[in-house]
């Protein structure tokens, strides 16, 4: 077990596992340089970890499937620079410029920037088989108020102000028919799990502190920028990293992948042992934001196991949230102001 979290820890965590068959637990949304989540393993034992980003795929997996994903964020300047390099400290430098540049594109405007992750279900995941969501003091969350049958949808609003501070935020999940499970909002400095709050889970498991409030950490680049950082940290011990960055058909890629020392045996849906993680980021080519994270795993036996891929899309900044997305960030808060009379 110790080797499975190992590489779940390599997730850097950023995004819910919607279609992956681990269980997570939504906290925070994207942060850099935070922990944002609880992980719950198949034995039903809780440990606090990252967020592994498991929606996947690999090059040779997807030759052969057409991604139709795009930003609607325009940029006013010149189209992002990209590199040719499998220099990881050189790749590391131009994701810290894409963030600077995606933050500086929103200084002198406000309102609600929307980063929605998307993933289709590639491996059937048993709800029933799930594990409950257990506390240390007894508290229980049933599987089926937390994770979403099949595709999950992860919408992720934040309010930012003209100086490029985020001020409020709402994260949820839902499936396909528009059922929402888990949501977490940031009141004050704190986000709070609504769902744990709910259940009457004790509130270091349903609150972690705003370690940023610039809205450049929350950006979906940032999802590369922690792997990638985590990724190298654990080089010495889980195995060796490699990165190769290029620019195709218009698009920025960059895929990193883990040779591992010794095979790693992960679980289900993967059949078998473990020889490479691979991690293959596309970015939008005017706007340098995120567009697709795919992962791929090699097999023992030497086959590619393709293992889920996920789409994001970002909005443009909106005067004001969607009426559904109003209403869930008004009930959420209601139920906290109750609390404070």
């Amino acid at each position: 077990m110790q080797r499975k979290f190992q590489y779940v820890l390599m997730g850097a965590g950023l995004t819910l596992l919607v279609i992956f068959g681990a269980l997570t637990l939504l906290l925070p949304p994207a942060q850099a340089s935070d922990s944002s989540s609880v992980l719950a393993n198949n034995s039903g034992a809780n440990a606090n970890a990252d967020i592994l980003a498991d929606e996947k795929t690999s090059i040779a997996a997807t030759e052969d499937r057409t991604i139709t994903v795009a930003s609607d964020v325009e940029s006013d300047t010149v189209p992002v620079n990209w590199i040719q390099s499998t220099d990881p400290e050189a790749v590391m430098a131009v994701l810290q410029q894409l963030a600077d540049r995606q933050a500086s594109e929103l200084l002198g405007q406000a309102g609600w920037l929307n980063i929605t992750v998307t993933g289709p279900e590639l491996h059937e995941v048993d709800q029933a088989a799930l594990e409950d969501y257990r506390g240390p003091d007894g508290q229980v969350v049933p599987a089926d108020a937390l994770y979403p049958v099949g595709s999950g949808v992860l919408p992720r609003w934040y309010y930012v102000s003209k100086d490029g501070l985020v001020e409020q935020g709402l994260v949820f999940t839902s499936d396909a028919n528009n059922q929402t499970y888990q949501q977490t909002i940031l009141q004050g400095n704190e986000w709070i799990n609504m769902t744990l709050k709910e259940y009457d889970f004790v509130e270091d498991m349903y609150t972690i502190p705003a370690t940023s409030n610039q809205i450049r950490n929350y950006f979906s680049v940032q999802e590369a920028i922690q792997f990638l950082e985590a990724a190298l940290l654990t080089e010495s011990s889980a195995g060796e990293v490699s990165v190769n960055a290029y620019k195709e058909n218009g698009r920025f890629h960059l895929i990193v992948q883990t040779a591992f020392a010794t095979p790693i045996d992960l679980g289900a849906p993967i059949p078998e042992p473990v020889t490479v993680g691979e991690r293959h980021f596309v970015f939008d080519g005017l706007n340098g934001h995120l567009l697709t994270d795919t992962h791929n795993f090699t097999l023992q036996s030497g086959e590619m196991f393709l293992a889920g891929i996920a789409e994001y899309h970002t909005s443009l900044l909106l005067p004001q949230l969607p009426d559904n997305v109003q209403q869930l960030l008004n009930e959420a808060e209601k139920v906290l102001e109750k609390e404070n009379e």
